[in-house]
C-alpha cells in the first residue's frame, strides 16, 4: 500500500526515511541499457578524475534517491523544497556543480516514471526542480538532463513503472537506537499529538508502529513528571495504533455482543410467551377429557359390573400402552366393548396430558427463576439501553481528556452528533471548540481518530482539520 501524508518528512532524521547504499553496484550502473547506467555513463566522464569516484558517486545517487523517497511519500513535495535543496546543499558541502549532479539525477527518476494518477502531486515538485537547474547557472547539467532523456527514447527506454525502489525503509528498534543524535524529548515532550503523528507517518504497519511507539515510551520517560499522566499517554496512543488497523473489528465485536445480548432475551421472552399461551390450552383440553372419561364411566355402569370396571381400571394404570393385546382381552369380556376400548384411549391420553402439563409448569417456573416472567417490554428496552450505554461509556472515556477532562461535556458532545452528517458533527465540534470546552490542542487528530473508529465521523483528517479552522 503506497504511503500518502502531510507529514513533513524532512523534519526527521534522514535515516529514519532512507538507507543509503555502500557501493554504486546496488543501483545496477552495470545494466545495459537502463536510465542507471546512462547516469553513471555521464558521471564518470565529467567526475573520472575525482579521488575516490564511486563513493562520490554513490553520494550523488543517495542524495537523488532521498529526494525521490520524500517526494513519493509525501503528498506535498513541493512544501519541501527549500529542505530537500538544503539537504542536497549540506550533502554536496555547497558546491554548485555536485548540487547540480544530485538534481539531474533526481529530474531523471520523476520523468522516468511519468507521474501516473497515483502520483500527480509530484508535477509541482518536478517543475520546481526543473526551473531550478535552469535558472541558478546549471546549464550544462540541464543538458546533461536532456541528453539522458533523449538516450532513453532512443533505446526504447521510454518509461520505467515501478516506484518501489522509493519506498521507506523499514523500521525497528536497531534503526531508532542509531539515531543517537537526535534529541527526543526536545522534539515531542508530552505532546500525545505529536508523537502520534509521528508515529503514523513513519511506521508503516502495525508492527512497526508499535515498535516506534515501545522505543518513545522508553527514551521519553524522563520527560513526564508523573507516573500516571506517563501511563495514560502511552496506553492511549497504543489503543490509537490498534483502533488504527483494527476500527472495524472492534465495532463489527460491540456489535454482535450487543446483538446477542438482545437475541438473547428475546428468546427467552418468546419461550415465556408460548408457554403462557400453551398452559391454558392444555388444561382446558385435559378437563374435556376428565369430563369425557366421567360420561365412559356412566355409560359402562349400565352394561359392566363393578369388577369388569374396576379390572379395566387398574389395566389402565399398571400397563403400558404397548400391552395392547393383552388389555383387549381382557376388555373382551365386557358386553360393551366399545366403551371400553374408549375408555382405554381416554385414561392414556389424560396421563400423557397431565406429563406434558407438569413440564410446562416445571418450565414456566424455571423462567420464573430467571426473574424473566414478570419483564415488560419497557424492562427489555432498558436493557437494551443499558448495553448501548455500556458503549458509550467507552466513547466518553477515550473522548474526555479532549473536553479538559469533563466527562459531562465529552457526554453532550456525542448526544448532540448523534445522528448526524459529517457537515453536522464539525459543526458541533465548532461550537464546543468556540465556548472553550475542548483543549486546542486535541482538537485535531486526537477527537478525529475516536470518532471515525466509532463510524461517527467518515471524512478524512484534512477535511477535519479544515472545518476547525475557522474557529481560531
Amino acid at each position: 500500500m503506497e504511503i500518502k501524508n502531510i507529514f513533513d518528512y524532512t523534519s526527521v532524521p534522514r535515516e529514519l526515511l532512507y538507507f543509503d547504499r555502500r557501493n554504486l553496484d546496488a543501483y545496477g550502473v552495470d545494466e545495459n541499457p537502463s536510465l542507471n547506467y546512462y547516469i553513471e555513463e555521464i558521471l564518470s566522464e565529467k567526475y573520472a578524475n575525482i579521488c575516490k569516484y564511486e563513493e562520490f558517486a554513490t553520494s550523488i545517487f543517495d542524495c537523488a534517491y532521498y529526494i525521490c523517497t520524500v517526494a513519493y511519500t509525501d503528498n506535498h513535495p513541493e512544501r519541501r523544497f527549500g529542505a530537500l535543496l538544503w539537504e542536497a546543499d549540506t550533502v554536496m558541502r555547497h558546491n554548485s556543480d555536485y548540487i547540480a549532479s544530485v538534481l539531474a539525477v533526481a529530474l531523471l527518476q520523476m520523468w522516468a516514471r511519468r507521474f501516473d494518477k497515483s502520483h500527480q502531486h509530484l508535477k509541482r515538485l518536478f517543475k520546481q526542480l526543473e526551473d531550478e537547474l535552469r535558472e541558478n547557472h546549471f546549464v550544462a547539467f540541464n543538458s546533461f538532463y536532456v541528453a539522458i532523456k533523449q538516450k532513453m527514447i532512443t533505446s526504447g527506454l521510454r518509461k520505467i513503472d515501478s516506484v518501489d525502489e522509493f519506498k521507506p525503509r523499514s523500521i525497528n528498534r536497531k534503526v531508532l537506537k542509531n539515531i543517537d543524535y537526535w534529541d527526543w524529548t526536545k522534539q515531542f515532550g508530552t505532546d500525545m499529538d505529536k508523537m502520534l503523528e509521528f508515529i503514523f507517518a513513519i511506521g508503516k504497519n502495525e508492527e512497526e508502529q508499535k515498535t516506534i511507539a515501545a522505543y518513545m515510551r522508553e527514551v521519553l520517560h524522563p520527560a513526564f513528571k508523573n507516573g500516571g499522566e506517563y501511563n495514560y499517554c502511552f496506553e492511549y496512543i497504543e489503543r490509537q495504533i490498534y483502533l488504527q488497523f483494527h476500527a472495524d473489528e472492534e465495532k463489527a465485536k460491540i456489535e454482535a455482543e450487543i446483538d446477542a445480548e438482545i437475541e438473547q432475551e428475546y428468546q427467552q421472552q418468546f419461550e415465556l410467551d408460548f408457554y403462557r399461551e400453551e398452559f391454558p390450552k392444555l388444561k382446558k383440553e385435559n378437563e374435556c377429557l376428565r369430563v369425557e372419561v366421567a360420561e365412559i364411566k356412566n355409560r359402562l355402569e349400565d352394561t359392566a359390573t363393578d369388577e369388569d370396571i374396576n379390572a379395566i381400571f387398574e389395566t389402565t394404570i399398571q400397563k403400558q400402552p404397548q400391552d395392547s393385546t393383552e388389555t383387549q382381552n381382557e376388555i373382551s369380556g365386557c358386553e360393551s366393548s366399545n366403551f371400553n376400548l374408549q375408555l382405554l384411549e381416554a385414561q392414556n391420553k389424560i396421563k400423557e396430558q397431565d406429563q406434558t402439563i407438569q413440564e410446562q409448569e416445571e418450565e414456566i417456573k424455571r423462567l420464573k427463576e430467571e426473574k424473566l416472567s414478570n419483564k415488560s417490554d419497557e424492562q427489555f428496552k432498558k436493557e437494551l439501553n443499558r448495553i448501548k450505554e455500556k458503549h458509550e461509556d467507552t466513547l466518553v472515556a477515550l473522548l474526555k481528556p479532549a473536553f479538559f477532562n469533563i466527562e459531562d461535556d465529552a457526554r453532550e458532545f456525542l448526544s448532540r452528533i448523534h445522528g448526524l452528517d459529517n457537515q453536522g458533527v464539525t459543526d458541533v465540534a465548532w461550537q464546543f471548540l468556540h465556548d472553550k470546552k475542548i483543549t486546542p490542542s486535541k482538537k485535531g487528530r486526537f477527537i478525529w481518530n475516536v470518532l471515525t473508529a466509532a463510524k461517527l465521523y467518515n471524512a478524512t483528517e484534512q477535511n477535519w482539520t479544515a472545518a476547525l479552522r475557522k474557529a481560531n
